[in-house]
């Protein structure tokens, strides 16, 4: 867990590096998230995402029917991995030769948009 939160890290610095930092710093309120559980997990749940996600979910911070509280680590693991894939699907149309504008908005349309409210959703498509 450790390691994969350093990577995140890593990626963080990077699209600061080109520029995006808006994103970054969304990506970086995520990363906080599941830190913020690590760090207070007792170390015996700190091996593997599941076993943090357990220890989260017991603590009974999560609505009714499991919905999930937007300050948790949850809910900021789940924004890793769509932002993760919106980048992998971005890049990997763009090295197949796709118009980066092109590619990068539908990696939006199939990663992100589905998850954004419609402000934020006008937010993007500006």
């Amino acid at each position: 867990v450790a390691e994969l939160l350093d990577a995140c890290r890593d990626f963080s610095s990077a699209l600061r590096k080109i520029g995006q930092t808006t994103l970054a710093r969304d990506f970086e309120s995520n990363i906080r998230k599941a830190e913020a559980l690590y760090n207070s997990a007792p170390s015996n749940q700190r091996q593997s995402l599941s076993s943090l996600l357990l220890l989260e979910r017991e603590s009974g911070i999560h609505g009714p029917n499991g919905q999930l509280q937007d300050y948790s680590a949850a809910t900021g693991l789940l924004w890793i991995r769509r932002y993760l894939e919106f980048h992998l699907d971005m890049y990997r149309a763009i090295l197949a030769s796709r118009d980066p504008a092109d590619a990068a908005i539908d990696a939006y349309q199939t990663q992100i948009e589905p998850f954004h409210g419609w402000a934020l959703r006008k937010l993007f498509t500006v």
